[in-house]
C-alpha cells in the first residue's frame, strides 16, 4: 500500500508542480526541489484505515440498495 500512495502523490506533486523534482528522503517524507534550486520539505499524512471505512461503508449500503431494487423489480417483472 505504501509504493501505490507515493505513486499517487508522486503523480499529483507531477501534476500541480511540472518542472519539479520530488525526491522522498523517509517513510513519510518528501523535499520538492523547484528549478531555481529551492528546496521544501513535505510530510506526507499516512494512510489511515479510517479513510478505508468511511468510504467503504457507504458503498456497501449503496450496493445492498441497489441489489434490493432490483430483486424488487425482478419480482414485478416475473408477476
Amino acid at each position: 500500500m505504501r509504493k501505490l500512495r507515493r505513486y499517487l502523490f508522486t503523480w499529483q506533486v507531477h501534476r500541480r508542480f511540472p518542472g519539479w523534482r520530488l525526491d522522498w528522503v523517509g517513510v513519510n517524507k518528501a523535499t520538492l526541489t523547484r528549478p531555481d534550486g529551492e528546496q521544501y520539505l513535505m510530510v506526507v499524512p499516512p494512510w489511515s484505515w479510517q479513510r478505508l471505512v468511511t468510504w467503504l461503508v457507504p458503498a456497501v449500503i449503496w450496493l445492498w440498495g441497489v441489489w434490493m431494487v432490483c430483486v424488487g423489480a425482478l419480482m414485478l417483472w416475473r408477476g
